[in-house]
């Protein structure tokens, strides 16, 4: 399923720079994702790239919009076609190939990447307090 940018987007911008098919680009005060240009980056990375660094979770499916692996590795391959840039499929560069992997995951590596900020260690809560040794000497 090619990806859309939804009405959530804040405009920051973190999307457009790893897209592998330059398809995201900024329309107006918010991105858009080219239609025809996602491959959802299949044939470069097994997850996609806009939704693993969104903050605000707005990157999802185009609802009925269905594509399977092969027909995005081959738009992949045409997109970049007089590229040096050149897809595989493999476990790593499909997330076709990488889901019964990434049920294998533990919560903890599936946090995003701001999720981080505030937590403390694996199995903790997440940081709602100033940690004590700052608040004593603030």
């Amino acid at each position: 399923m090619p990806l859309m940018i939804t009405e959530d987007c804040i405009a920051c911008g973190a999307c457009e720079p790893v897209c592998p098919n330059k398809g995201i680009r900024k329309s107006g005060v918010v991105y858009v994702i080219d239609r025809d240009s996602c491959t959802e980056c299949v044939g470069f990375f097994s997850k996609q790239q806009c939704v693993v660094v969104c903050p605000m979770d707005c990157c999802g499916p185009i609802p009925g919009v269905v594509l399977t692996e092969e027909a995005l590795f081959e738009r992949a391959r045409a997109i970049h076609a007089n590229s040096h840039l050149q897809p595989t499929l493999t476990e790593q560069t499909s997330h076709f190939r990488a889901t019964a992997n990434r049920n294998s995951q533990t919560t903890a590596s599936r946090r995003k990447w701001w999720q981080w900020l505030f937590w403390r260690e694996e199995g903790s809560e997440p940081c709602s307090s100033v940690p004590a040794n700052v608040a004593e000497s603030g």
